[in-house]
């Protein structure tokens, strides 16, 4: 006769987790996210005790001879929930709903592109972004800003300009390749606010449409003397970085007696009469001949 507690399926409780079990679970929960969000670092070598109550507060970790001290509470900030931060309650369909969508319509790549585009188009400090009342109002207009890590330093921007920089010059090489024509040239000197002497070097030339076009080539700086030989070295870096010596044409800039020099030194370089392929600078010659005009020959002496 076969077993009647054979067939059947015994039910077991499920165990019972004690406190301890709990908070350690809690604890290593934690730290999975302290060192996800500080990547290489390590719990400090030097700290005496970590058992003190000290670390229920907070965290001493390390890296190389950095380390730092960490409130707990703001390791838990760092990963709050756009649900968190807005109050709502993702079991409630219509709340989750409105979680979800938040999280769906913000995307930080698009964000970062956005703030990187304004902060040169607008010719402003990359520290900008960094500026704490300018990151509350992305934080009040998007919670995901700071959520999903949107923010950017300085330096981070810095980086990403220069990599649009070096991405977007080879599809100018491209385009002046291309060019039907040849390509003219003109640059002019000024010194920025901030006490910087810059020349910025711009070409001319027909696209392959026939259309006329322009673009800023560069604006280096000269941190030497502003010498014709010196002009030139930095024209003729820019030229030969979009690989367009072979296919210059004329050049135009203001009458100093340095471009002169610098005219010479870059048709020796690139194989003609600097002099033969310089056109004056017509808006120069107007201004010096009003000045002739109305104050003769010592323009000082009307002011006076």
């Amino acid at each position: 006769m076969a077993d009647p507690l054979e067939d059947k399926v015994v039910e077991t409780s499920p165990p019972i987790l004690s406190p301890s079990t709990l908070l350690a679970d809690a604890q290593q929960l934690q730290e999975e996210r302290l060192f996800r969000h500080f990547r290489g670092w390590l719990f400090s070598e030097r700290a005496k005790d970590t058992s003190s109550w000290t670390w229920d507060y907070g965290y001493d970790i390390q890296r190389a001879h950095e380390r730092r001290w960490l409130k707990a509470e703001s390791v838990e900030k760092q990963h709050r929930s756009i649900a968190d931060t807005l109050t709502l309650d993702p079991e409630k369909p219509r709340e989750q709903a409105m979680a979800n969508s938040f999280v769906k319509n913000f995307d930080r790549d698009h964000f970062q592109r956005m703030v990187m585009q304004w902060i040169v188009k607008s010719n402003l400090s990359f520290l900008t972004v960094e500026d704490e009342d300018l990151r509350a109002i992305f934080d009040y207009l998007s919670p995901s800003v700071s959520i999903r890590g949107g923010h950017l330093s300085a330096d981070t921007l810095r980086t990403r300009i220069i990599t649009e920089y070096q991405r977007h010059r080879h599809t100018v090489i491209d385009v002046l390749r291309q060019s039907p024509g040849l390509i003219h040239i003109s640059f002019d000197g000024w010194t920025s606010g901030n006490r910087h002497t810059l020349y910025g070097i711009a070409c001319f030339f027909r696209d392959e449409h026939n259309k006329p076009r322009k673009i800023v080539l560069g604006v280096p700086e000269v941190s030497v003397r502003h010498s014709g030989s010196n002009i030139a070295a930095q024209v003729l870096d820019i030229l030969t970085a979009y690989q367009i010596t072979e296919k210059i044409g004329y050049f135009t800039f203001d009458n100093a007696e340095n471009n002169d020099t610098a005219m010479g030194a870059i048709g020796r370089e690139l194989g003609f009469t600097g002099a033969s392929r310089r056109g004056r600078c017509f808006g120069h010659t107007v201004n010096l001949s009003a000045k002739a005009l109305l104050f003769g020959k010592n323009a000082s002496a009307f002011e006076e």
